[in-house]
């Protein structure tokens, strides 16, 4: 009876925790999607190359085909030549001049923030657990067919069984779904030349998102520079550093 009465319970919470399931990995498949067609994102890393190869011209690291994605998170602790203005503020003040743009990325991957966030190994467990309450319902069901004469026994096969075969068809697409969002974080990290890392697989998202925080916070003062009130002086510009601040490591294909 017991077993028949935790069987009834996984079936009313099993709907709740395949929700869960399917969000979480509908958030990852989308921000798969966005980092490798977001248009704003791939021009500012095209940039960051340039401006890098220009930095380390005459250097071993000169002629980069990529660099670190941690690089980019220096962008905004470096200064230009002025001390005060930031490297990220620099490349965002130069792109927006060839192309506004730029000015989109910061709403251009709404996924990032809360792919950044998703731990695999939890929805793994949610997984997990729907897997083994329907096989104790399977099992209990085989119980209750060996003991068709206690009471209630046809009532909770019926029910069960219809209950199993539904939630065994949307079992298994949420564990195909979870070795493909793997998959595809795989194929973007290295598609962005990072190194794959199965034990933390969002790892690349999480950097994109901490490069994303420090793009808002450096974006809006860029803008507010660069566009000048009639009449009011103009700034000379301002120059990247002349040192080869900025080492560019080959490692990301743009």
């Amino acid at each position: 009876r017991s077993q028949r009465i935790k069987c009834m319970l996984f079936a009313r919470t099993a709907e709740s925790t395949l929700e869960k399931v399917d969000e979480q990995q509908t958030i990852v498949h989308e921000v798969c999607h966005e980092v490798k067609t977001c248009t704003p994102f791939l021009k500012l890393l095209q940039a960051v190359l340039e401006l890098g190869n220009h930095l380390n011209r005459g250097s071993h690291r000169a002629g980069a085909v990529g660099f670190k994605l941690d690089a980019l998170l220096k962008l905004a602790d470096i200064k230009a030549v002025d001390k005060k203005t930031s490297l990220l503020q620099f490349v965002i003040d130069q792109m927006r001049k060839q192309d506004p743009s730029i000015d989109t990325l910061a709403d251009a991957m709404p996924h990032v923030k809360a792919a950044s966030t998703i731990q695999l190994s939890a929805v793994d467990c949610m997984i997990g657990e729907l897997r083994a309450g329907l096989k104790m319902i399977r099992d209990n069901v085989e119980v209750a067919k060996r003991h068709m004469d206690e009471k209630g026994s046809e009532r909770f096969i019926e029910s069960m069984e219809e209950f199993h075969t539904a939630a065994w068809s949307s079992f298994s697409a949420a564990e195909a779904s979870q070795t493909d969002i793997v998959g595809k974080l795989e194929n973007v990290t290295r598609w962005l030349g990072e190194t794959f890392a199965a034990t933390d697989p969002v790892k690349t998202i999480r950097t994109i998102q901490e490069f994303m925080v420090a793009f808002r916070k450096m974006a809006k003062p860029a803008a507010s520079r660069s566009g000048s009130r009639p009449g009011s002086a103009q700034s000379s510009p301002t120059k990247p550093p002349r040192d080869g601040t900025l080492s560019v490591e080959v490692n990301v294909t743009c």
